[in-house]
């Protein structure tokens, strides 16, 4: 599927500030910075005044395509983090590491019944790495989420609800973002989960 170029830019306008706050983040947690914060709602809102309030699904690049036929993906998800080991379509052994991560759903739609998840229609392609954009799964978490004291509204402008369909599953995940292959940093879990 072939993005309109406005949305195109848009995205990658938030991709950088997405970038910028988790940085600022990881260096000086539970401090806020509004200029940051103003950024990153400014690039969301450009992204839906793209996408009509719909939920979009964009790919993303980074991740090798994976095997079509057999990619035996492995979900490891806990304390040391999550990740997703499968084959490529060269028959290696590929790692996605996601960071900040919010929820976790494995299994579901196979390749054969991928015409009946509610984003089928929406871009949502087989074998494939991809974005959900105006996430209705972010919108009822932040929701669910905001009946605690110390709410923080804006997760559509800070998290990301990636999809990857494999073959006979279908991994999705909020999350602010992934490492592809950040074999120095993974947990040792996940590291077994590339011989599995």
């Amino acid at each position: 599927m072939a993005l309109d170029p406005k949305l195109s830019e848009a995205l990658a306008i938030l991709t950088e500030a997405r970038s910028l706050y988790w940085q600022r983040d990881r260096d000086t947690p539970w401090t806020r910075d509004e200029s940051l914060e103003r950024a990153l709602a400014d690039a969301w809102a450009a992204v839906t005044a793209k996408v009509d309030q719909q939920e979009l699904v964009v790919p993303v690049s980074g991740p090798p395509q994976c095997n079509v036929g057999a990619p035996t993906p492995v979900l490891v998800a806990g304390v040391e983090g999550t990740s997703v080991a499968y084959d490529r379509q060269d028959s290696e052994r590929c790692l996605l590491t996601f960071r900040n991560v919010d929820s976790v759903l494995f299994g579901g739609s196979n390749d054969e019944a991928l015409n009946g998840h509610r984003l089928w229609g929406r871009g949502l392609e087989p074998y494939a790495f991809q974005e959900v954009i105006n996430s209705a799964w972010i919108a009822q978490r932040e929701r669910e989420n905001s009946v605690h004291d110390y709410h923080r509204g804006g997760w559509h402008a800070r998290l990301r609800h990636f999809i990857y369909t494999f073959h006979d599953e279908t991994f999705e995940c909020i999350a602010a973002d992934f490492v592809v292959d950040d074999r120095d940093n993974a947990s040792p879990t996940a590291m077994a989960a590339l011989s599995m």
